[in-house]
């Protein structure tokens, strides 16, 4: 499994400074990536000179989820890695996702994992791992992300807020110029991000029932986070919480 690609934090904020000159606030609109609350157009101060890369932390730890359950991590830099169940799915469906730890309820790999419509790595479904008519595994036949699931996730608020603003941009191109919508895909293509691999190690599904749709019931995991060097105390351990 190859290493996940991490770039500088601080290419962030000279992309961003740059895209941001020629972006303008978004309407509202449907997609996968909802507006946080609170979020404010961003402003941009002038970006800092080249300096040497920040230092990465490789983060591992693996563990275990039940139907209906969210499981946290704490991964420092008030960060935390969760499963979410997801909204409008059954409660045996989760959204891998890196959250502030504190109330603010945004998820910072929402604005940095494509694709950003259909089908994403980023949320396990049991319909993944069954055959088209669930009766049997997915050998191949369903186009779907199995056990192995890649993301990537910004670190910041600012970071989340400004390529919020660029993925309306990028997400809906005809409410903008030719030179807006061009500026916010190359901020996306440049975003420096944490990255991560979540490998699904064992899972329990719902009877393979013909044309029913699988839930999962259970299953264990193993993550792998690269991001920014922590510093200081990291907070509890693990857990999982019952939703």
């Amino acid at each position: 499994m190859a290493g996940p690609l991490v770039t500088s934090r601080l290419a962030l904020a000279a992309v961003c400074a740059i895209a941001a000159a020629a972006l303008v606030p978004a309407p509202h609109g449907s997609g996968s990536v909802a507006p946080a609350s609170g979020t404010h157009a961003p402003t941009f101060a002038k970006a800092p000179a080249p300096a040497s890369p920040p230092a990465r932390d490789t983060l591992r730890f693996s563990g275990s989820i039940h139907r209906a359950e969210t499981f946290r991590h704490p991964i420092g830099m008030g960060l935390e890695f969760r499963l979410t169940p997801m909204a409008g799915e059954s409660d045996g469906a989760w959204s891998i996702g890196v959250w502030p730890r504190d109330s603010v309820p945004i998820d910072y790999a929402s604005v940095a994992t494509p694709p950003y419509r259909g089908v994403n790595a980023r949320d396990l479904l049991g319909w993944h791992f069954r055959n088209q008519d669930n009766t049997g595994p997915n050998h191949g036949e369903v186009n779907a992300p199995e056990e192995e699931r890649d993301f990537q996730f910004v670190e910041t608020r600012a970071a989340f807020d400004t390529c919020y603003a660029a993925l309306q941009r990028v997400m809906w191109p005809y409410n903008y110029s030719d030179q807006v919508a061009e500026h916010a895909s190359d901020l996306l293509d440049s975003l420096p991000t944490g990255s991560g691999t979540l490998i699904v190690t064992s899972i329990a599904l719902t009877p393979p029932l013909k044309g029913a749709q699988a839930e999962i019931d259970s299953m264990r995991f193993e993550v792998t986070l690269l991001a920014t060097r922590r510093r200081g105390p990291e907070g509890p351990a693990p857990h999982r919480a019952g939703h």
